[in-house]
């Protein structure tokens, strides 16, 4: 099994990276110019409230963001600058070089063909192979995900598979050629606990035995504890935190980060009112001067009001924050 090596380049370096839309009230970014590093086998929970950015992150990796969108920055896979890409070049990296598991598997898998045939098709379309070395390689793809018989699974419909069943599928579809990235977009909400165990814990393997760089999008930090290297914290179109999952969740240095800990559901009582991050996050065009999560923040000052804070960077971990809960080598 391979291990994350930080000493060799990130196979995914994001810098700088905007995204803005064109609306009837103006030009409106969504996200503010993000700084990403993934590595090789490595897992990166992206992490923050619905609004946050993580799902647009994700479509702009993909490049399948609307044509009105205003994108800048650079993303580089492997070396090479993506945002640089004709549709034609982005249609080839598809599937080959990069892909994404969406939370529905049937935004994926078509209803009228067999798995087989969707399986040998995103095979043969990015390698020069026999329809049945093509199959061979779909089996095993779907026998590592835990698919067995996986014979008899190649030769069922998607309806004839339960929901696990098809998102097992569709990550092995995902996987099949080792690409350098896949992003997986809140991809077990709909499972139940055993069952997306059982595929955090197959899917990590798969990725550290590929050396794929991973980015998996969610809101609960149950998933990200189970299957994460590492954690990014968005909030308002930006990254807050980054480091080590166990230092971000044992020690979170933003108070943001330790506001979405103290919100789980099983740290209250039965019974009792959910606890919740007061106030609501900003609007993408209606950002408040300064730190956008000061008008929610406990430890907000003055500064906070006045000035943006920039990112300040400690062995593993970066922050913006001009006052952290601890400092993030602690």
């Amino acid at each position: 099994m391979a291990s994350t090596d930080h000493a060799a380049p990130p196979r995914l370096r994001v810098r700088g990276l905007e995204v803005a839309f064109a609306t009837r009230h103006g030009r409106v970014r969504v996200l503010q110019g993000v700084d990403l590093d993934v590595h090789g086998g490595e897992t990166l929970a992206l992490v923050g409230e619905s609004g946050s950015g993580k799902s647009t992150l994700g479509l702009a990796l993909m490049g399948l963001l609307e044509p009105h969108a205003a994108v800048s920055g650079s993303l580089r896979l492997d070396g090479r600058e993506l945002l640089a890409c004709s549709e034609a070049e982005w249609r080839r990296l598809r599937g080959a070089a990069i892909a994404m598991v969406f939370q529905d598997p049937m935004q994926t898998l078509n209803p009228v063909l067999r798995v087989e045939t969707q399986m040998v098709e995103a095979v043969r379309a990015h390698r020069d192979v026999t329809r049945a070395a093509a199959r061979e390689t779909a089996r095993a793809a779907l026998e590592r995900l835990g698919l067995r018989p996986a014979s008899l699974r190649l030769r069922a419909y998607p309806h004839e598979l339960s929901g696990g069943q098809r998102q097992r599928v569709v990550f092995a579809t995902a996987l099949l050629n080792r690409p350098g990235l896949v992003i997986a977009d809140e991809p077990t909400t709909a499972l139940d606990n055993t069952v997306q165990a059982e595929l955090l814990a197959l899917v990590r393997a798969e990725v550290q035995a590929g050396g794929t760089a991973l980015i998996w999008i969610t809101h609960d930090l149950a998933v990200v504890a189970g299957i994460a290297t590492r954690i990014a914290v968005m909030y308002a179109g930006n990254i807050v935190e980054t480091g080590p999952a166990a230092a971000v969740l044992g020690a979170p240095a933003h108070p943001y980060t330790r506001a979405l800990l103290d919100a789980r559901p099983e740290n209250s009582a039965p019974g009792s009112r959910l606890p919740a991050i007061g106030g609501q996050p900003p609007a993408a065009g209606a950002l408040p001067a300064g730190c956008p999560f000061h008008p929610r923040c406990p430890q907000a000052r003055e500064r906070c009001r006045r000035e943006a804070p920039g990112v300040t960077e400690t062995g593993a971990r970066a922050l913006r924050c001009f006052y952290p809960l601890r400092q993030p080598d602690a």
